[in-house]
């Protein structure tokens, strides 16, 4: 028996719904997502990390001790340009860099001090989701790729390539323990030695972060 041709073509619809449904909710697709929408909820965090740096004219590292509570953050940084410790502090107002014995210096984002301390500019603002291993909602994101567990391994934001690995767990779940960034001539890894969340993050915290700028 011939079967009509609109049933045929109903079925092959349906058939390629089903499957696409089941596709789209794979077990990794369902972890990231359930991951990615957990972790973003994430608004009190602190690193301990090591930042290396290189570039066409220069190459080092610093240390990095940063806390984000919601939009305030505070970075502590050491070591990368022959002259103390420094420290950012950051809002939605703006931001100040502190040197002892320079005048403090003020801008609109983060971003803009760091030229001062590498000459190039880290992009903070984008690294507080990077460095939860989130894709940052302020770029455009051309393509993301999850590994095996369904956490973010690969990613391209508007000329950065940026690999996450050293994944670690935490009250809140798994978080990256390396971050290797790259955007033309400058490349970036982060090894994050220590990550503390949520409540506990007050019980580490020698200097609390500053709510005014």
């Amino acid at each position: 028996m011939r079967v009509p041709e609109r049933v045929l073509i109903s079925c092959l619809v349906l058939t390629a719904a089903l499957l696409g449904g089941c596709l789209s909710s794979s077990p990794k697709t369902v972890i990231w997502n359930q991951h990615k929408t957990s972790i973003t909820s994430l608004n009190h965090w602190r690193i301990r990390s090591k930042l290396g740096y290189v570039t066409p004219t220069s190459k080092g590292s610093a240390w990095l001790d940063w806390e984000q509570i919601g939009e305030y953050g505070k970075a502590h940084i050491s070591g990368p340009f022959g002259a103390g410790a420094a420290q950012v502090s950051s809002s939605a107002s703006g931001a100040m860099l502190r040197q002892a014995g320079k005048t403090d210096l003020h801008a609109a984002s983060a971003a803009e001090l760091t030229h001062h301390l590498f000459g190039w500019q880290l992009p903070v603002e984008q690294l507080r989701y990077w460095v939860r291993g989130l894709p940052s909602p302020e770029m455009h994101t051309r393509s993301i790729t999850t590994n095996p567990q369904g956490l973010l391994s690969h990613l391209e934001q508007e000329g950065w390539v940026l690999s996450f690995t050293g994944y670690r767990n935490t009250a809140v779940g798994p978080l990256p323990g390396k971050i290797e960034a790259s955007s033309g001539n400058l490349q970036i890894r982060l090894l994050i030695k220590e990550w503390t969340v949520g409540t506990d993050v007050n019980d580490k915290t020698d200097q609390p972060v500053s709510k005014k700028i």
